[in-house]
């Protein structure tokens, strides 16, 4: 008997569910499939998170009830530009708890105020530049470009070719590009990974959010260093993404969705710069070898 309730249980694609009868022991008369009460489950989650997309869509679409000049004020700004931060924050943390880095020294950071000069003012005309061609600059004068003066020509040059040098040299402009993150209308936050070997490459994401003419705007800005011969020191790339959003809406789906895109991308670029590294030490171990 119990042989045959062995067999039973062995080729049925049901579970037997043991039951109290007037026996002392037995089976009820119909079981269950599991992986077809999986499978709803797992569809109900999915018709769940459609329909909180769908409510966040929603949301987004929302009104506040204030006109377009009504949410430009610097009240209504301040209000939005903290909800947002709060949205940002937990991305990051979220994602800092969630990877495993182990391989890098991983710290949340102000980029425009903790990196080195010289690469915070690489990355601060870049993000200038591209903001001004987008018509997204910030309010204030939170981005200051500065015209560099330059010395009086020396009455004596020390021969033709310098002097020509010289004149061609100061013929071009020179600007300082400062971003002033400590401003009340703007907020700056990323990660920074410093790498702990050569096989390794150090980098980061920042996210700048900032207020603009006629609404705000969130900046990402991913970038990479190369190999400076002892560490990573040389500015190798940025990527800049800039995207505006009004002030009259609820901006919280397209907000979360935006910088956790931004993340992703972030997250595949690591790994990218991984295996260019590695095949750039290799191409030229092989070249000693030859």
């Amino acid at each position: 008997d119990n042989y045959i309730k062995k067999k039973v249980a062995k080729k049925s694609n049901f579970l037997q569910v043991p039951v109290s009868e007037f026996r002392s022991s037995g089976y009820k008369a119909f079981a269950y499939n599991e992986a077809l009460i999986n499978s709803k489950k797992n569809i109900r989650k999915e018709i769940m998170k459609e329909t909180e997309i769908e409510n966040n869509k929603q949301a987004d679409n929302g009104t506040y009830n204030l006109s377009f000049e009504e949410s430009l004020s610097f009240t209504h700004r301040g209000k939005e530009q903290e909800k947002y931060v709060k949205i940002i924050d937990q991305i990051l943390q979220d994602y800092i708890e969630n990877e495993d880095y182990s391989q890098f020294d991983t710290h949340i950071e102000n980029l425009f105020l903790e990196m080195a000069y010289e690469h915070q003012h690489e990355i601060s005309k870049r993000l200038i530049q591209k903001a001004r061609k987008e018509k997204l600059e910030a309010i204030n004068d939170i981005f200051e470009v500065e015209l560099v003066e330059k010395p009086a020509q020396p009455a004596w040059m020390g021969g033709l070719s310098q002097m020509l040098s010289y004149l061609h040299d100061n013929s071009k402009p020179e600007y300082n590009y400062k971003i002033y993150a400590s401003s009340d209308h703007i907020y700056s936050t990323g990660i920074s990974l410093k790498a702990k070997t050569v096989y390794e490459v150090s980098c980061g994401i920042a996210i700048l959010l900032y207020q603009v003419k006629f609404g705000f705007a969130i900046a990402c800005i991913q970038y990479d260093f190369d190999w400076g011969g002892e560490f990573d020191s040389v500015l190798k790339s940025t990527t800049i993404t800039i995207k505006p959003f009004a002030l009259n809406k609820d901006n919280n789906h397209s907000v979360t969705l935006f910088v956790s895109q931004k993340m992703a991308k972030f997250h595949k670029s690591i790994n990218s710069a991984f295996e260019n590294r590695n095949k750039e030490i290799e191409d030229f171990i092989s070249k000693t070898n030859k």
